[in-house]
């Protein structure tokens, strides 16, 4: 199979578990709006945050370590020294998870003055939804590694699906913020269960069994994960909604709330489905780089990512922020509008998170992860500044701001310092300018939209319109390139009935290159 149909078959497995949890959590978002009110739905929120920033810091550089050498073993061919570091990683993960569980329980009782009250008692529970859940983080990036896709998406679903279930029932019942927390830990359970079903008899027994790892390797080993966990420690800060602690000392729970749901609403909106391609891109680009061993490789490799990074959310970003406000006011009621204030600027950080993406893959994949770390902290120290300066003044929107200026400067260092440092020419501006004109378009097209008066109209009509104005943009602008057509008749040349299909909609484009190309356009 070719690299390019790997990549896409990968990626399809891969949207699957991300577009089931994207669309599972954003559905509960909704129910618990709707039962909850903003006031206790900030409460919730809380919680999710704690839960969240406890998992990360469970996995601390284990899971990118993990990907990024089990990639390189298998890009070697050396199978049994990949299963040695699923065990080993494993084993250190079990340990660190019964350490964040001691300090969340502590915080919950030391710490009652620097959040809502209310959410004291169900924190105390948080410690048994956050073994199941920092454990399908791991073994979601450990899979990765190996490149079954297939676990990942099935326990996606099931996880999303069943969290989704059980807290629908439960919000809608009693609202019993405990009880939810009880019930994440039995769905992250079920969907460990598939992973830990879908390793081999031999890959189970190295979960368990003494794993022994040379001498050299090892030090290679401790020093990316100690450089990672570092790095982690600052994402939680910069990726992790850092904002809401803040916000919840300095504010109340209802600005907890809309904050939170501004910044889960953009990364589903904008970053979710560049995730589901930039996901791969670390485990990928160690397996080149473990190969070929050459930096043109992977300069290639990660320009075409960046490109379809762009190419998906930058016409995402743009829809979903000329509607933003009929959204809000259609799903979550108008209590909820302080929501669309600050969505713009929280998805244009998203914009800069993915791309930020691409670049940490690159540098992770080709160990370069110490100027990553540099970078990373340099932001992470600009957001702490940030946060305490911005938040008690302007409160949601001084929140906005810290998060923006974090993202968009870590994008930023990091492109210098691929341009200056290994000479990677990664962004094409002219393509970019065309985007740029694309992305105009398309806010053009759906701005009268976004000021009808009913918001389901509003809704339902602007994503039709967004399909439509996104396609026509893209071929008005000439975004589409001969390579994209290229790989998209090497996907379909399986499948004659799926290339037809292609090609008629296309069909637009495909005339479009070839008459820039060939002169007169071919028969298509």
């Amino acid at each position: 199979m070719s690299t390019t149909r790997i990549i896409v078959k990968n990626t399809s497995l891969n949207l699957v578990n991300l577009f089931s949890i994207a669309v599972f959590a954003f559905l509960t978002s909704i129910v618990v709006a709707r039962s909850l009110g903003p006031d206790r739905m900030g409460v919730y929120s809380y919680l999710l945050w704690v839960l969240e920033i406890g998992s990360v810091a469970v996995n601390l550089g284990l899971l990118n370590t993990g990907m990024r050498y089990i990639g390189e073993a298998l890009g070697r061919h050396e199978l049994e020294l990949a299963r040695h570091l699923s065990g080993r990683f494993f084993k250190i993960e079990i340990s660190l998870g019964l350490v964040i569980s001691a300090l969340i329980v502590l915080f919950s009782i030391f710490g009652r003055n620097l959040f809502d009250a209310r959410a004291a008692a169900p924190m105390l529970l948080l410690p048994i939804a956050l073994l199941p859940a920092s454990l399908n983080n791991f073994f979601n990036a450990i899979n990765r590694g190996w490149q079954r896709f297939g676990a990942i998406a099935w326990s996606g679903v099931l996880t999303s699906l069943a969290s989704f279930l059980l807290i629908w029932w439960t919000a809608s019942r009693t609202g019993d913020l405990s009880q939810i927390i009880l019930w994440l830990a039995v769905a992250n359970a079920l969907g460990l269960a598939i992973y830990v079903g879908a390793f081999s008899r031999i890959e189970r027994s190295a979960l368990i069994t003494k794993n022994i790892i040379e001498g050299n390797l090892k030090r290679r080993l401790v020093r990316y994960s100690l450089a990672l966990s570092v790095l982690v420690v600052c994402e939680l800060i910069v990726w992790q909604k850092s904002e809401v602690f803040f916000l919840a000392f300095f504010t109340d729970s209802q600005t907890v709330a809309f904050y939170s749901l501004a910044f889960t609403m953009a990364l589903a909106a904008v970053a979710y489905l560049p995730n589901a391609f930039i996901s791969l891109l670390t485990p990928m680009v160690s397996s080149r780089f473990g190969q070929f061993n050459e930096i043109g490789v992977i300069e290639n490799f990660s320009a075409a990512a960046l490109r379809y990074v762009l190419f998906l959310a930058v016409p995402l970003a743009v829809g979903v922020t000329l509607l933003i406000h009929p959204i809000v006011t259609f799903l979550y009621g108008p209590a909820y509008q302080s929501v669309s204030s600050v969505f713009p600027l929280l998805a244009l950080a998203s914009v800069g998170s993915v791309i930020t993406g691409v670049f940490s893959a690159s540098l992770l994949g080709m160990e370069r992860q110490k100027i990553f770390l540099f970078i990373i902290l340099g932001v992470t120290v600009v957001n702490l500044i940030l946060d305490f300066s911005l938040i008690p003044v302007w409160g949601l929107m001084g929140a906005a701001l810290a998060n923006l200026s974090a993202q968009l400067g870590a994008c930023f260092l990091s492109a210098i310092y691929l341009r200056q440092r290994i000479g990677f020419r990664l962004l094409d501006w002219p393509w970019l300018a065309r985007l740029t004109a694309a992305s105009a378009i398309i806010g053009l097209s759906l701005w009268p939209i976004s000021q009808l008066a009913d918001a389901g109209l509003a809704v339902s009509l602007g994503a039709l319109v967004w399909v439509g104005a996104t396609y026509l943009a893209l071929w008005l602008t000439r975004c589409w390139q001969a390579q994209d057509l290229e790989r998209f008749d090497e996907l379909t040349e399986g499948s004659p009935t799926l290339r037809k299909i292609v090609r008629f909609i296309l069909k637009p484009v495909y005339w479009q290159l070839n008459h820039r190309h060939h002169g007169p356009a071919a028969s298509v």
